[in-house]
Order: C-alpha cells, then structure tokens, then sequence
C-alpha cells in the first residue's frame, strides 16, 4: 500500500508541475520586460488567470501536497489581481505633481507585494519540491 502512495504522489506532483511549467511558459515575459505598458500588465493577468484555471482541479489524496498545490493555485490569483491592478494603476492620469507621487507610492507599494511574492513562490517550490522528491 505505501508504494501506490507513493506512486500516486508522483502522479499527482507530475501532473501538476506540467500544467504549472505549461501555464508560466504562457508568461513570457519577466516583469523587468513588462516596463510601463499598462497592456503588457493585462496581457500577464489574463496568463496567470487562465494558469490559475488550470490549477483548480489539482489536489491529493496527500493532505501536504494537496495543501501546497492550493497555496500555489492562491500565489498565482493573487499574481493575476496584482498584475491587473498595475496595469489599471500605469494607466490612470495624473495632473499635478502631488497626483503622480501618489501613483508612484501605489506602484512602489505593488512592485514590493510582487517581490514578496516571489519569495513566497520560491519557498512553496522548495516546499514542492521536498514533497514530490522526499530525501
């Protein structure tokens, strides 16, 4: 019985990195590249939205893994809703110096939960990647 665990688990890990490795390949872009095109940021909302789709039917038997793929599945809505918030941001006018500080404060804000995110995403990978390749 330990073996179909563990045989399942694979299954499940596999299974998952494919529609997540197929998904982010849809993200050709990094965010350096993006640059202040409010529709580029649209464009990477509309990926991480159909990724996050992707992802809602994975789950596991395992209470860890399955745990850990929704968790994933959650970092890349919120990947959505802030890449659609950035581009909505770029995208307003501003007409006095105090407008555009104020802009540039919400967009300092968005880029910093981005990189946040992107830690978290690196440790929920790490965390992946011991569930699925157990030592």
């Amino acid at each position: 019985m330990l073996g179909c665990s563990s045989l399942r688990r694979v299954h499940d890990c596999k299974r998952v990195i494919d529609t997540v490795n197929s998904g982010l390949s849809g993200v050709a872009i990094s965010d350096a590249d993006a640059g202040a095109s409010p529709a580029t940021y649209t464009r990477l909302a509309e990926a991480y939205d159909a990724l996050g789709k992707q992802l809602e039917g994975a789950d596991s038997e395992d209470p860890a893994l399955s745990k850990t793929f929704g968790a994933y599945r959650e970092l890349i809505q919120r990947a959505a809703k802030q890449s659609r918030t950035f581009s909505e941001e770029l995208d307003k006018p501003t007409s006095t110096p105090e407008e555009e500080k104020e802009k540039e404060s919400r967009l300092a804000h968005l880029r910093n939960q981005a990189k946040n995110d992107v830690n978290r995403e690196a440790s929920l990978v790490r965390k992946l990647n011991g569930l699925c390749h157990p030592q």
